[in-house]
């Protein structure tokens, strides 16, 4: 059986998948970007991913791990196409810092 639905529907199931699969995800919204290969032009949705790591339990490495690890099952529940050229789906990474202004 397959099932049909818009755009808008598959960005709140991808945002409901990431938040409740990694617990260290805060937020996750999708932008929109023109992208060009060679002469050609395309458009591509990047999903952006906050990261709350205000505690510093996370090392850089265990960061690397863990967005390695959120490309690899969306990309795999989804079928993206992440690793295809012209895919038409990126991802983006934001860590939660403090920062005095």
């Amino acid at each position: 059986m397959k099932y049909l639905i818009t755009e808008n529907q598959k960005e709140n199931t991808l945002k409901k998948f990431i938040m409740s699969n990694f617990d260290r995800v805060e937020d996750v919204w999708f932008e929109k970007r023109n992208v060009y290969y060679g002469t050609d032009t395309g458009e591509e949705t990047v999903i952006m991913v906050l990261v709350d790591n205000l505690d510093d339990e996370l090392t850089k490495q265990d960061l690397y791990k863990l967005k390695k690890n959120i490309i690899e099952k969306t990309d795999k529940v989804f079928n993206l196409g992440y690793f295809k050229h012209r895919g038409g789906w990126a991802f983006g990474f934001r860590k939660k810092v403090i920062e005095k202004f």
